[in-house]
């Protein structure tokens, strides 16, 4: 194939059929007991997974096991140590790793890696961000510069920012807007990439401090506004006039300050933040309020922030180790205990496909998970019902949960909707 002029190939040395690889992941809550005003109804039943055509059933024994699916070296992935995950317009998935990009079609991997002095190829086989734009172009930021990807022609356009800014071409995240440009934050700054004219153009934060210019994320949202995530918090940006708005709130104005590692849009319209050492918040560009989610035994390293349906129609906010946040704020902590072991184990980034499965980047390979296959359910009670345990029951589809008081004994619906309550007098004998 000749692109540019210049004859290029396709590296498909290492693209093999793969098997997706099913391991187990024993998914415990930390907490030994039931709290008394919520209840884990845990259904003991086998769990059916359709994934890739596959259909698997996993019986549940002893020990409640989640499965999940592993991609890694052993399946043909270039390299276990997985930064980023997009799924195209046509359904493929893209995996992009520390060494080279991984297109994965379900069944077989196509690796692209750069080969030394080609012009053709990637910019650097160290991919950092994945996205797609109008016209299902492909845009890679890599270690050293941008990539382009035109599907049709099977062929790839990379170039690097010329301008004398340090650590300009390191770009972190990319992102497409709606007139044909290309955003990136990098950790020189922000750039606008001009396609047509092959043109950068560089927006620099004027605070004198070069954290404010090392961007990890980059954001715009359903009303167009633009967020910047960067070493030393969250701010606006106004394309129109190239001005940047810092934001700040909690006590003393401080809660937004800190390394921001990943932002993300929540169905609401909050913007949800993972922090370096600041855990997770949220920001509500409404009503300028903001809020640090608090929760003992909470990572204060959030890498990963990806937003899934449940079957209750809402939404749940999943974090990075597999914490995932209700629509109440009610935090669900997972501990993860993979067997066989792995030493080192650490979760990044999250991604949710159309399909609905997160696939998490890790050290060692991708994992895959259908949040709405999850063993537990985790139903509130509006106030609490009991200083004890719950007691509980289920019958057919229905649940008996026996409290004190006027919460002696009720009886719920499959929705957790009250179907009959019971007196503690009406249910005396004699």
């Amino acid at each position: 194939m000749i692109v540019n002029g210049v004859p290029f190939e396709l590296d498909t040395s290492q693209t093999d059929l793969v098997k997706p690889n099913p391991i187990r992941i024993d998914l415990k809550l930390k907490a030994g007991t039931l709290m008394a005003n919520s209840i884990w109804w845990v259904t003991l039943k086998s769990l059916w997974l359709i994934f890739f055509g596959l259909l698997m059933e996993q019986a549940y024994s002893q020990s409640p096991t989640l499965t999940l699916y592993s991609l890694s070296e052993l399946n043909g992935l270039t390299d276990n140590r997985v930064t980023s995950v997009f799924q195209d317009s046509n359904g493929l998935m893209w995996i992009g790793t520390e060494n080279g990009l991984n297109q994965f079609d379900g069944s077989a991997f196509r690796i692209f890696k750069r080969r030394t002095n080609d012009s053709a190829g990637l910019a650097n086989n160290y991919i950092h961000s994945i996205v797609e734009d109008s016209s299902h172009h492909l845009w890679i930021g890599t270690q050293n510069g941008l990539s382009e990807y035109d599907p049709e022609k099977n062929s790839f356009r990379s170039t690097q920012c010329s301008i004398p800014i340090k650590n300009i071409n390191v770009m972190q995240d990319v992102l497409p807007d709606n007139e044909g440009n290309i955003w990136i934050g990098t950790f020189g700054g922000l750039l606008k990439f001009v396609p047509a004219q092959k043109l950068f153009i560089p927006y620099v934060i004027p605070s004198g401090k070069l954290s404010d210019n090392k961007i990890f994320s980059i954001l715009i949202d359903k009303k167009n506004r633009f967020w910047v995530g960067t070493f030393n918090g969250l701010w606006r940006f106004y394309p129109d006039s190239g001005k940047f708005e810092r934001i700040t709130f909690g006590e003393n104005n401080s809660e937004s300050i800190g390394l921001i590692i990943i932002l993300k849009e929540g169905s609401n319209g909050k913007l949800w933040m993972g922090y370096w050492d600041g855990g997770i918040k949220w920001f509500d560009p409404e009503t300028n309020r903001g809020k640090t989610i608090h929760q003992a035994g909470l990572s204060s390293i959030i890498e990963g922030i990806a937003e899934v349906s449940n079957p209750q129609g809402n939404y749940d906010i999943w974090c990075s180790n597999l914490v995932k946040i209700d629509e109440h704020e009610n935090v669900t902590q997972y501990a993860l205990r993979i067997n066989p072991p792995i030493a080192n184990y650490h979760v990044s980034k999250l991604y949710n496909s159309r399909d609905g499965l997160l696939w998490l980047c890790t050290n060692k390979g991708v994992l895959i998970m259908d949040p709405l296959k999850q063993l537990f359910h985790h139903h509130y009670f509006p106030q609490q019902i009991t200083h004890q345990s719950i007691s509980f029951c289920q019958n057919d589809q229905d649940l008996y949960v026996g409290g004190a008081g006027q919460h002696f004994l009720k009886l719920y619906d499959s929705t957790f909707q009250v179907k009959k309550a019971f007196s503690l007098w009406a249910c005396t004998v004699g």
